[in-house]
């Protein structure tokens, strides 16, 4: 008992504890005391966060998952925004901070001589030090929970602002090299130059590649089971090609997975999206652990780095400064082209929000100690930002958040009349843009929506898995099938749902808020689909049959196209069914299951109604039917003048409902006050007409049968 309420009292402790501290502070100072106790023992730093290791294995895991599962409507929103700050932020940031930094070295207050750097090197340092880290943001900004225009702008210019900073650190490092005295204008010139070609070339690789993995996904239909593999190597393909011509490897990841999900999310099955989804986030939850905590491991060698007081301290004040003034000069010129504005408080926390990171270290580390002479004394002030903007900052931007009153992020699937809104406001903000003449945001993304239907679904995309329909129609088709279904769920009867494979069971009872979703097959699945792939994609598949041929034993052959009615099946018996009486042996009525699809077919609300409901009238039948074997059924009397119906009933397969012969053709009872008044009335339209021939005679009573539940 002790041992429970330890582990109990632990556990709670250690929620109340990443509560306050975010995990990435945890896992540093986890790294410094495991560093310290082998540093303790073994009398020397074993294991250090090395460069390759970090940008081969560590770093691409963290980004395809960031990109993969980036909100592509918010991004490509405010993408303006994110492009000022991850472009023109971290150039300024980068240079005045380097430029403060030669000034202090200048003025003499770097006491340590063994601080020997120059102009260029110190811009090589203001390079690194100055990037937002995408690592760091991710996993402080994630348990924050602000709202996500402040999260995608931040987190946004964290992925986009690797081109800068590989380009300024590769041409600053060059500068160094050759010398001061060896540098002309033309290598400038090829500096601006090497910007563009590393930006845009990385995010060509990446749409290539996902345009490829699009592509490879729509004929994986028959080998399921590498789908998620495709999706990886690829993905891990087009960081390591960019990576090898010197281009922004980041962006190459980042615009794969977010160009490629679209596409390749459509064509998968669901068990593979299932797998992509989970074994990416847990890839990207060990490689941020493993940084942190190998972060934490790299302080302890003192070997490594050296000391000087003013650097710290100056680096960090240069780098909050900088980076607020940078934000709030930015913003007053994005505000003026903004519909909604960023307000001082948000300034405040994305300027509190510059988070440094894992590769600001690698790069840091990455310097030749022979041409960079200060190295030493960088890497130390390289630790102690990162671990400063991580533990510090993480630690005090929660409260400030909750002190600031931040609107924080409220993640809730949106609503029909949210969703009608937003394409209706995205075609009015088209139209007036066209009307006026002026060919801005919504006018472009309302031309790129229509070409991706026109050209690149189609390419992309199977035909089963596309399929231009009115997304209205989709609704009501739901409404329709629902409203069918209640019929038949009236008082006691409910639908149950089971998996093809007959093992797991589900009821559905009326008062189910989730949608119902009838599949339906398209003839390129019905022609090339295999029993392999039905038994490993098979969804949930609603069944319909009436009673009129379950009584001729008749089957359904085909598929269905549209539709027509809710129907039920039942699957096969199981032992409780064998045993009870009123549960038969229905092994002989024959099982349609529809083949593999993701889409709805819309249908005509008023038309697919009128056929559900005489599709649930037709199955009424007269209790005089002289069933066979392997027709029986129970009969379940409700008039008292004749309670010896019961006891010669035989016990059959399906349930039956009797209505007493005193309702009316119009479906109202003669007796008002009877108890029984209002469910008649609600089930009304379940009975047969006599114009249908299955009116009984008054003396006796209306049997209405219906078949067990079975695969929805």
């Amino acid at each position: 008992m002790r041992r429970r309420q330890t582990k109990r009292e632990v556990f709670h402790l250690s929620r109340k504890v990443t509560s306050v501290v975010p995990e990435s502070c945890l896992l540093i100072l986890l790294g410094l005391g495991l560093g310290g106790i082998v540093l303790a023992v073994a009398k020397k730093a074993e294991y250090q966060l090395e460069p390759n290791m970090f940008f081969l294995f560590l770093l691409p895991p963290i980004v395809l998952d960031s990109g993969y599962f980036m909100p592509s409507r918010l991004f490509f929103d405010n993408i303006g925004a994110i492009l000022t700050y991850a472009v023109v932020g971290t150039l300024w940031n980068s240079f005045t901070t380097g430029a403060a930094l030669w000034g202090l070295h200048r003025a003499g207050l770097m006491a340590d001589p063994g601080v020997e750097a120059g102009l260029m090197d110190f811009l090589l340092f203001g390079s690194l030090i100055s990037a937002v880290d995408p690592v760091a943001v991710l996993a402080v900004f994630e348990e924050v929970h602000v709202n996500e225009t402040l999260f995608i702008i931040v987190f946004g210019e964290s992925l986009l602002n690797d081109a800068v900073t590989v380009v300024l650190y590769k041409v600053f490092n060059s500068f160094v090299e050759l010398g001061p005295a060896h540098i002309h204008a033309t290598d400038y010139v090829k500096g601006v130059a090497s910007f563009f070609l590393v930006s845009l070339g990385g995010t060509a690789v990446g749409l290539l590649f996902a345009f490829l993995l699009a592509l490879i996904t729509r004929f994986t239909k028959r080998v399921r089971i590498i789908e998620p593999l495709f999706v990886f190597l690829l993905a891990y393909v087009a960081y390591l090609a960019a990576e090898m011509v010197s281009l922004s490897s980041i962006l190459a990841v980042t615009f794969c997975g977010i160009c490629c999900k679209k596409y390749v999310e459509a064509n998968i099955s669901q068990k593979s999206r299932t797998t992509v989804k989970y074994t990416m986030k847990t890839l990207a939850s060990s490689s941020e652990t493993i940084i942190f905590m190998f972060l934490g491991i790299s302080a302890v060698d003192t070997s490594k780095w050296a000391w000087d007081t003013a650097l710290v301290l100056g680096t960090l004040f240069f780098i909050l400064l900088f980076r607020a003034v940078g934000v709030v000069l930015q913003t007053c010129v994005l505000n003026r082209f903004r519909l909604i504005p960023l307000d001082r408080i948000d300034q405040v926390v994305m300027s509190y929000g510059g988070l440094r990171g894992a590769v600001a270290f690698a790069l840091v580390i990455l310097l030749d100690r022979a041409k960079v002479k200060a190295k030493d004394y960088f890497v130390a002030t390289t630790i102690v930002v990162v671990f400063f903007t991580v533990i510090v900052q993480g630690l005090t931007i929660k409260p400030l958040v909750t002190w600031l009153k931040v609107k924080r992020s409220d993640h809730h699937k949106p609503t029909l009349n949210e969703e009608l809104h937003e394409h209706a406001f995205d075609h009015i903000l088209a139209a007036v843009e066209d009307i006026v003449g002026h060919h801005g945001y919504h006018y472009w993304r309302d031309k790129w929506e229509q070409f991706d239907k026109k050209y690149l679904s189609q390419l992309l995309m199977r035909k089963s898995a596309y399929r231009l329909r009115d997304e209205i129609w989709d609704v009501y088709y739901k409404l329709n099938i629902r409203d069918a279904i209640s019929f038949v769920d009236q008082k006691n009867i409910s639908l149950t749902s089971d998996a093809p494979n007959g093992k797991t069971h589900r009821n559905v009872p009326w008062q189910e808020t989730a949608p119902v979703l009838v599949m339906v097959s398209s003839e390129e699945d019905e022609s090339d689909s295999s029993e392999t792939e039905r038994e490993d994609d098979e969804g949930i598949v609603f069944i319909a049959r009436a009673t009129d041929e379950v009584l001729q034993g008749k089957t359904t052959p085909g598929s269905l196209d549209v539709c027509p009615s809710p129907c039920i099946i039942p699957p096969s018996p199981t032992l409780a069914e064998k045993e009870l009486p009123w549960k038969g042996d229905q092994a002989d009525l024959a099982v349609y299951v529809s083949s593999e699809t993701t889409k709805i077919v819309p249908v005509d609300m008023q038309k697919a109604w009128n056929q559900s409901i005489s599709s649930l009238e037709s199955i009424a039948s007269p209790p005089g039917i002289e069933s066979g074997p392997q027709h029986r059924r129970f009969a379940c009397p409700v008039l008292e003048e004749q309670p010896q119906s019961a006891s010669q009933a035989m016990p059959g397969q399906s349930s039956c409902f009797q209505f007493p012969s005193h309702v009316s053709k119009g479906g109202r009872s003669q007796s008002d006050s009877s108890p029984d008044g209002a469910e008649q009335q609600e089930l009304q339209p379940l009975m047969a007409t006599e114009e249908q021939g299955r009116m009984l005679p008054t003396t006796e009573p209306r049997w209405l049968m219906f078949n067990r539940a079975s695969h929805l």
